[in-house]
């Protein structure tokens, strides 16, 4: 009895503390993301999205500091919790040889002093005070403590701008679609393609691109974010670390070097041509001279 509870109750603590410990990673991800965006924010952008990003911030600033002190105090209430269970667990033990030698004395004589001794051997002995509500205590405050992540984590997900809707792309998209509709908006939002005065939105709009296409292009992150609503990676802090992604991600596929050679050899051609041509001209009028 006392090994299959412990083994239930370290099952779920293990799956709590699975859960908790990606909900936590998820809020300092987020916590991250809007700093940055805090830090990068352009005079383009309007002052009430501003105070709402940093409302956001504080708010989840404030609830993973939460967190983390139910975190230490479920802790502590473990220890005490299992310091008592132990106690429990060796009472249980003895409760059990009463028991086996119950069983083996019900099959001896019934002798009176034999009776008596028997009797005084399963006096049983009261378990620890408080070992229940102090396991009690701590498996509520773990559960409190999930339920609150998972509140947070949807008010946070509800903030998030949704990663396919940045990109115009439908959740099913494959990652061909995915990369053709990634390089068309990189063109359309560079800021050298946009006037002097836009450019700051461009950028900013640029780089939210790349960090959205970051995340759905990699297939366990895209997976990640599918789960939870969150992106599982911290993304491109700035436009030149964008701007640089954007340019390596480029594949050298036949289709890329057919289109390379036909520039060049529309921009090198007429050179040739015209070169060589004028040469004999030049033979025929020496010729001619001669």
């Amino acid at each position: 009895l006392g090994s299959s509870s412990s083994e239930a109750t370290d099952a779920v603590e293990s799956s709590m503390h699975e859960d908790v410990m990606h909900m936590n990673t998820a809020l300092v991800r987020r916590v991250r993301e809007l700093e940055v965006q805090v830090a990068t924010s352009t005079p383009t952008v309007s002052e009430e999205h501003a105070v709402y990003i940093e409302e956001q911030l504080m708010g989840t600033r404030e609830a993973l500091k939460h967190t983390k002190q139910q975190w230490v105090a479920a802790v502590a209430a473990k220890k005490e919790a299992l310091a008592c269970t132990a106690a429990a667990h060796e009472e249980l033990a003895r409760m059990q040889e009463v028991f086996e030698s119950m069983q083996k004395g019900a099959t001896k004589p019934h002798d009176e002093d034999e009776h008596v001794d028997w009797m005084e051997d399963t006096v049983v002995h009261p378990a620890p005070p408080g070992w229940i509500a102090a396991v009690s205590l701590w498996m509520l405050m773990m559960f409190q403590m999930k339920v609150l992540l998972m509140i947070v984590l949807l008010a946070v997900v509800a903030w998030a701008e949704d990663l396919y809707e940045i990109l115009g792309a439908s959740s099913g998209a494959t990652s061909q679609d995915l990369k053709r509709i990634y390089r068309k908006l990189s063109l359309k939002y560079h800021p050298d393609k946009v006037a002097s005065e836009e450019r700051d939105s461009a950028q900013a709009k640029f780089l939210k691109i790349a960090n959205a296409y970051r995340v759905l292009s990699d297939p366990a992150r895209r997976e990640k974010y599918d789960l939870y609503g969150i992106a599982d990676d911290e993304g491109f802090k700035n436009f030149d670390e964008a701007f640089k992604h954007a340019r390596d991600s480029v594949e050298d596929t036949p289709l890329n070097w057919i289109i390379l050679i036909i520039i060049v050899s529309a921009s090198v051609g007429p050179i040739l041509y015209f070169k060589f041509k004028a040469k004999p001209k030049a033979v025929n009028n020496a010729r001619r001279e001669v």
